[in-house]
């Protein structure tokens, strides 16, 4: 067998790469590059949902310690039928929130403004879901503003509230629950993870 000359591998060397071979390592590149791509996309949706939920917990919690602060009753209305709207109502004459008061001026309501505002996530019930509060389900369809009794989620200077689960999707399909625990005011964000259950997020 004649042994390999320095003019062979000049040879081979300058060949370089098959249209095959280049054709295959192009594929696999792009393949790679879709999904990387998939996967980066789908991280920022969940992390957009994520934020936008707490978002809506921090808002909340600014409402509240306004109360304490301000030693005045707040509420916060919620309109639904379209884009999901909510708006922050000052007790005016120390009675409470009230529809009347609001209607007569007595209790000043604030201008409305979007729940979500980063864009993207919702408020919804997409799916059939765990309560909140452990109680039950919450049907597929359901108002993602789970109040109990009170027409508004209500803040009151001595450090109490209505309780209140707001339900919130992302736009990875994430789903979201901020809650009011109304003997403390606290406002606690939670995350639907594996098996249906609710955990800190």
């Amino acid at each position: 067998m004649p042994a390999r000359t320095s003019q062979d591998e000049a040879g081979r060397s300058r060949r370089g790469a098959s249209l095959p071979e280049v054709l295959i390592v192009v594929a696999l590149t792009g393949l790679i590059g879709a999904n990387g791509l998939h996967a980066l996309d789908r991280m920022r949706a969940e992390r957009a949902g994520r934020e936008a939920a707490r978002g809506v917990a921090a808002d909340l919690r600014a409402v509240a310690q306004e109360a304490r602060r301000t030693r005045r009753t707040l509420a916060v209305e919620f309109d639904l039928r379209g884009r999901a709207l909510w708006r922050v109502v000052v007790d005016g004459n120390g009675n409470g929130v009230t529809a009347a008061d609001i209607l007569a001026g007595l209790d000043i309501a604030r201008p409305w403004t979007m729940v979500v505002r980063e864009g993207r996530a919702t408020l919804d019930v997409p799916r059939d879901l765990p309560a909140a509060d452990g109680a039950g389900v919450i049907a597929a369809g359901s108002d993602p503003v789970v109040l109990g009794a009170a027409p508004r989620l209500t803040f009151t200077a001595r450090g109490t509230a209505t309780s209140a689960s707001i339900y919130v999707v992302g736009a990875s399909g994430a789903i979201y629950v901020v809650r009011v625990l109304g003997t403390t005011q606290r406002v606690r964000l939670s995350c639907l993870g594996a098996g249906d259950a609710w955990e800190v997020c």
